[in-house]
């Protein structure tokens, strides 16, 4: 964490409770505790098929081109594989 703050990089997780908390809405999570973050990129999936390398690269490449054109700065994306296989994208705030 201390590395990506430090050369303004944009966090990439497949387990975001640590960094924003249990939830988009909670208050708990490291990057709550920052006044500046450069962006978080949370990728997760509700299947109960696995969570391999190429799924984690496909919902990667997903949240890639959803953020484009936007700045990451103080905000995350999650990247949600639901357990019928559709996609959900939620944007937010943090802090």
């Amino acid at each position: 964490v201390a590395k990506a703050f430090d050369n303004d990089m944009v966090l990439v997780r497949h387990n975001a409770k640590d960094f924003r908390g249990s939830s988009p809405t909670s208050t708990g999570g490291l990057l709550r505790k920052v006044e500046v973050h450069p962006g978080l990129i949370c990728i997760e999936t509700e299947r109960g098929d696995g969570f391999d390398i190429a799924k984690q690269l496909r919902l990667f490449e997903v949240a890639l081109n959803e953020m484009k054109d936007v700045n990451l700065v103080n905000k995350a994306v999650d990247v949600v594989e639901e357990a019928d296989g559709g996609m959900r994208i939620d944007w937010y705030e943090i802090p």
